[in-house]
């Protein structure tokens, strides 16, 4: 393989955009190779990535993100691969309450690549067989960058995006940080995220109708969810440790399986939403107020399906397997009663657990389905514990609260922390579903659950 080196092309490393660039243009003309990044720290904007090329960052290599807005548009001027204008768009963020209806619905500042809401450190657009290979010691850092017309009036640009991309890989990237999402993936299929770090910023990977799409070996500690995005197909997430300050999951797709995955909370960086906008600004946290901010991780799993986009298929065959979850608020969060608009969307038809230990829970599985599409949750082999209430703290009562359901099935599953409690029960009333029995053992009193298949009982019950 052909290799450029970026010194070759860079003058000054505190603006290494232009010269990046043109490191990555000659090799794509050349018809691919390699464009190394030695060490050192290499300050730059937003650089396109192109087909055919492999971004290597060598070790103790550092690109780090401009604080300046300005840095993030030369995508606009690229001539060698113009985007059209059908891709671009004035339209910016804005809260979900105060949306119009077409914005609403089509949320034309993420689905078009040339939004604002789209910058990003490195970006690719309509390309394939792309890759980024970072060597130890090497890292990308986005320093926070600021946008006050960004998501939340806050979120600058993200570390990595691709949009409609076939191919890509990513080995070993260290992602610190970052402005908005780590990974930010549209309509891309065929894509490998191999031993991932990310640190702070927003969202690890969020993937918005992408195809064969593999995460393993990845390390997330982030301030927003770790996994996320909309009408995915065909997601493994093998072997990764998440820790998370919002949601560990906040997904929605089919054929997606989660294996030999640690889900861990409170999350080691808080939701930069808690900040005071001087520090969202100045991308620092004040000392004395780190312990006032967000940090408790709100669910494991939480269905999303918004209406950022049409989506394919409703959400189903859903796995998490061999997992652990530590203090986690909720397990499980599906809501499709009309309250929740991040999942109003195509409903979710399955979802299905096995041998899944979870310790320090403190409220039910929030189960709401669809009415027309009633859904079907499983447990198999599972041991859920709940963490005694805080003073103040409603008793959490129950493992669920389930409402349009097809089937609820547990087999070998042991409830913990609830006494004699019922495990499951109906939304409206609170009546049980499910029941279960009071057995001691060296570890104290638990509640195993009747094992079988609970159908959906009379429709006006729930």
């Amino acid at each position: 393989m052909k290799v450029w080196n970026m010194t070759d092309y860079v003058a000054d490393a505190r603006d290494a955009t232009a010269g990046i660039q043109r490191a990555i243009d000659e090799c794509y003309l050349a018809g691919g190779g390699e464009v190394r990044v030695s060490a050192g720290d290499w300050y730059i904007g937003d650089v396109r990535l192109r087909s055919r090329v492999t971004l290597h960052l060598e070790k103790d290599a550092h690109l780090i993100g401009s604080r300046d807005l300005s840095d993030y548009d030369h995508i606009l001027a690229d001539t060698l691969e113009p985007i059209g204008d059908e891709h671009k768009t004035d339209v910016i963020w804005c809260p979900y309450a105060v949306r119009s209806e077409y914005e609403r619905h089509h949320m034309s500042h993420r689905n078009k690549c040339l939004s604002t809401w789209n910058r990003a450190m490195l970006r690719a657009v309509d390309a394939h067989d792309i890759a980024i290979v970072c060597e130890e010691g090497s890292y990308i850092d986005g320093r926070d960058c600021y946008d006050e017309r960004g998501e939340e009036e806050f979120r600058g640009p993200h570390a990595i995006s691709a949009h409609r991309c076939e191919h890509l890989t990513f080995t070993g990237l260290d992602i610190r940080n970052s402005g908005h999402f780590g990974f930010v993936l549209f309509d891309c299929v065929d894509v490998r995220i191999e031993r991932p770090r990310v640190s702070g910023g927003h969202d690890g990977v969020h993937m918005t109708t992408c195809t064969d799409v593999t995460i393993c070996d990845g390390v997330f500690k982030t301030g927003d969810d770790c996994i996320a995005g909309v009408d995915n197909q065909n997601l493994l997430v093998l072997r990764c440790y998440l820790n998370s300050a919002c949601s560990a999951f906040r997904l929605g797709g089919t054929d997606v399986l989660v294996e030999d995955t640690a889900i861990v909370g409170p999350g080691e960086y808080m939701h930069r939403m808690t900040l005071s906008k001087t520090d969202q600004i100045n991308g620092t946290v004040t000392p004395e107020d780190a312990h006032k901010h967000r940090r408790n991780m709100l669910n494991a799993y939480m269905y999303y399906a918004d209406y950022s986009r049409p989506i394919r298929k409703p959400g189903g065959n859903i796995r998490l397997r061999n997992c652990t979850v530590e203090n986690a608020t909720r397990f499980l969060e599906y809501d499709f009663s009309g309250n929740n608009p991040w999942q109003q969307n195509k409903p979710l038809l399955d979802i299905s657990f096995e041998n899944v230990k979870a310790t320090g829970l403190k409220l039910p599985m929030m189960i709401y389905g669809d009415k027309d599409a009633p859904i079907t949750v499983s447990f198999v082999d599972c041991d859920l514990a709940y963490a005694e209430p805080r003073v103040g703290d409603a008793p959490s009562g129950c493992v669920a609260r389930v409402c349009h359901y097809r089937k609820l099935s547990f087999k070998n599953v042991t409830v913990r922390g609830l006494g004699a409690a019922a495990a499951v029960k109906a939304w409206n009333d609170g009546s049980d579903i499910v029941a279960g029995t009071l057995i001691s053992d060296a570890e104290g009193e638990r509640v195993v659950l009747t094992d079988g298949d609970f159908f959906k009982p009379d429709p006006e019950r729930d």
